[in-house]
């Protein structure tokens, strides 16, 4: 019996002591500690291939390559245009690309080619922060983009997790940007949401793709369309140099300085719309039997491109995949690409609703100020050169490039008590955003990245917090002056959208047509100067 009393109050003595500890232990899973470990998840990376002599190659330097063809293919294109007969360009293109791509994208099955890969490993013996700042421990992670997100997330799973053990923290915070935002999000949909994201302090959305890329999926599917005044506004903001090259007299020089001042000329004179129809007709007549090829050679396989495509999804698949067994052969490809946008893309509202849910800070950060590439129907809107404002950040109502929301828009939100989420130049209502209060939209960035260190770095270390929150950082930021202020009604360094290069804005229209007819006088005698040069065997 007097055993039994000990043993009875030795049970007690344990639960006595037990009991506090476990409520302390409780107490402190309630209120974790902030957490000081970022993961932030890049996008598209350079592909190499590795040499038998220990030397790597980059796979396809697209813009200087692109830019040497064009004296090449220019004849068999000029062909094209005057007689509707395409084949000629069509192959002299294909044979002059497709070898460019060479061990690039991957083989019908989703593999990469052997000895192809991009310039990073990692261990966990060998990892540590790739930065250190305002008491930030920030791990970059770097993925072969050829693969599917859903793919890529095993690997983030285990980066993830060997950073956690390296710093012993429970939870990490987490960036993402441009494609970084797709494999960010199939990632969490598929490792996180079932333990209800218990391993996630902060997420930011950077930029991001997860709602696609408009001009890509236009692109991929086929459904490219081309507004004038985007058009116009891309062709006056396009830096010509990567086409003229360092020789400023030369015919290639020559050409397209006569074509920008006919662009000129005909917008002045609200004749411009010839242009987007004419290449529309063109795109027609190569749509399917040049571009779709190339496409399907080269990011038309690469998953984590593909993942751009949202709203015309059906139609990449039947529009690249559409020869003879093209379905069959590229069926791995085709369920990998399904998988990532029936499992995560649709359901992206929904997987960020329920983060935040589940208390985890969810904020974006969108950039604008820039011509998006005129190649779908509402180019004409804000946003930057890749992607369009509204899929950045999760539907804010914005106005086109060039323009601001109505006076009767903004005074009817302003009636609704959603005046503070009017932009100070009018442009943007944040009020229509999935996330109002923790939606960041920034002026004069296009899509990079180093600007917002500072941005992304406080909203990490202020959980909780919201645009309201700190007068540095309000809803609304231009960068400028290498660094964020907040925006103003009127900023120094706007886009202005006006004719190319430096020509006086003070000419009339008649002078204009005078200095564009000079234009066309120089040009048509330096191309029969150098018809009479090939003819008579004097050309250099």
């Amino acid at each position: 019996m007097k055993m039994l009393c000990k043993k009875l109050l030795c049970l007690c003595l344990c639960l006595a002591l037990t009991v506090p500890a476990v409520s302390c232990i409780a107490s402190a899973a309630g209120t974790q500690a902030h957490s000081n470990v970022v993961i932030y998840v890049h996008g598209s990376q350079d592909i190499f291939r590795y040499n038998e002599d220990g030397t790597k190659t980059m796979i396809f330097e697209d813009g200087d390559y692109l830019a040497s063809l064009i004296p090449d293919v220019l004849p068999s294109a000029l062909k094209g245009l005057t007689t509707g007969d395409w084949d000629e360009y069509n192959q002299m293109v294909l044979d002059k690309i497709l070898p460019a791509f060479e061990d690039f994208a991957p083989a019908p099955d989703g593999t990469l080619p052997e000895n192809t890969g991009i310039d990073w490993s990692w261990t966990p013996e060998t990892l540590k922060p790739d930065m250190q700042a305002d008491g930030l421990k920030i791990y970059v992670f770097r993925a072969d983009t050829r693969l599917s997100p859903m793919v890529i997330a095993d690997e983030l799973n285990d980066f993830v997790e060997a950073v956690k053990q390296k710093n012993n923290v429970s939870r990490v915070n987490i960036w993402g940007r441009c494609e970084g935002t797709s494999l960010m999000s199939a990632y969490i949909m598929k490792y996180e949401a079932e333990k209800n994201y218990a391993g996630l302090e902060n997420v930011i959305y950077i930029d991001g793709a997860m709602n696609g890329i408009g001009y890509m999926d236009a692109l991929f599917s086929g459904n490219v369309t081309i507004p004038p005044d985007a058009a116009y506004r891309f062709l006056n903001s396009f830096d010509t140099s990567a086409i003229v090259g360092e020789d400023e007299d030369s015919s290639i020089a020559r050409l397209v300085d006569f074509l920008m001042a006919l662009a000129d000329m005909m917008y002045e004179n609200y004749s411009f719309r010839i242009v987007p129809d004419m290449l529309m007709r063109v795109y027609d007549q190569l749509k399917d039997d040049l571009i779709a090829k190339i496409v399907k050679a080269y990011f038309g396989l690469c998953l984590c491109h593909v993942s751009s495509v949202n709203e015309h999804f059906e139609d990449y698949v039947d529009y690249v995949f559409a020869e003879e067994g093209d379905k069959e052969t590229y069926a791995n490809v085709i369920a990998l690409a399904r998988e990532f946008h029936e499992t995560v893309q649709v359901h992206m509202d929904e997987l960020v609703t329920d983060m935040v849910k589940a208390g985890v800070y969810v904020n974006v950060v969108g950039e604008y100020g820039f011509q998006q590439y005129p190649l779908r129907e509402d180019a004409d809107l804000l946003g930057e050169h890749m992607t369009g404002l509204r899929e950045q950040t999760f539907y804010p109502t914005v106005s086109t490039v060039d323009g601001t929301l109505s006076e009767k828009y903004i005074q009817s939100r302003v009636d609704m008590g959603l005046g503070k989420y009017i932009s100070p130049d009018l442009q943007i209502d944040a009020s229509t955003c999935l996330l109002p209060d923790n939606t960041y939209f920034v002026k004069n960035l296009d899509h990079t990245y180093d600007d917002l260190g500072l941005l992304l770095r406080t909203i990490t270390n202020n959980p909780g917090a919201t645009v309201d929150t700190n007068p540095l950082f309000g809803q609304f930021l231009n960068d400028k002056d290498g660094g964020l202020h907040p925006l103003e009604r009127v900023n120094e360094n706007d886009m202005v959208w006006g004719p190319a290069g430096d020509e006086d804005p003070t000419l009339t229209v008649a002078q204009k047509i005078g200095a564009f007819l000079v234009k066309v006088i120089t040009w048509v005698r330096a191309f029969i100067e150098g018809i009479r040069s090939h003819a008579n065997g004097t050309a250099g």
